[in-house]
């Protein structure tokens, strides 16, 4: 070793003469093979596993969902359903319902006025 030499080319030349680079390129190969054996071996445990879902014999049976329904008991009427004043009351509510439906609510007496649009702002 020099003393002239660069640092850079020291460092450069001593890698070189110890096979580092070498090493370090064996065990990138290395994990890059066994990245891809694992990916081989999970794509075809996935085929394999594939091919028995689809070439088994059972059938799906597919079956309408149950619709729940749930009745509400009728309930018995009450003793003021047939009481001759609470009769007369819900008559005369729908006679008076019936009466405002048919009232005609326009009033020709209360029409707006004639407004003159033509006004003039100059003299």
């Amino acid at each position: 070793m020099e003393l002239n030499e660069p640092i850079g080319i020291q460092v450069q030349a001593d890698i070189e003469k110890n096979g580092i680079l070498q090493k370090l390129y064996k065990k990138k190969n290395i994990i890059i093979l066994v990245f891809i054996v694992i990916i081989v071996i999970l794509s075809l445990l996935l085929l394999f596993k594939g091919d028995k879902s689809q070439n088994s014999n059972t059938k799906l049976i597919i079956t309408p969902p149950i619709a729940i329904i749930t009745v509400t008991p009728v309930l018995p009427k009450s003793h003021w359903s047939s009481e001759s004043a609470v009769l007369k009351i819900e008559n005369d509510n729908r006679n008076l319902g019936n009466d405002l439906l048919n009232v005609d609510l326009v009033e020709s007496a209360l029409s707006l006025p004639n407004i003159d649009t033509n006004v003039n702002f100059q003299k």
